[in-house]
């Protein structure tokens, strides 16, 4: 895992990339949107079962931006989520490949 410094500004960028609002962005992981939006705004902090999701999210969003440039991701997402719920994500998020 990536030795990355999640802060506010980490975490309100890569909901920007999925292209997702503090809603949709707060269903990944299970919290209220407006969780999401104190998170971004350094009011709180994501505890520890959150900040190395939020890492490997990072990780695999950029690793599908880099080789499926064409993909929209924000959706590839949204349907794991219908299909297969909170575990189906982390299951992608840690499996080897995206």
């Amino acid at each position: 895992m990536l030795n990355m410094n999640v802060n506010s500004s980490f975490i309100k960028a890569i909901r920007e990339d999925l292209g997702y609002s503090p809603q949709q962005f707060g269903q990944l992981f299970q919290v209220a949107p407006a969780t999401i939006v104190s998170w971004e705004n350094g009011v709180t902090v994501p505890n520890g079962f959150y900040i190395p999701n939020l890492i490997k999210l990072r990780e695999k969003v950029n690793e599908m931006k880099a080789r499926k440039k064409d993909e929209d991701i924000g959706k590839f997402l949204k349907g794991l989520l219908v299909t297969g719920g909170i575990f189906a994500l982390f299951i992608w998020l840690y499996s080897k490949e995206s």
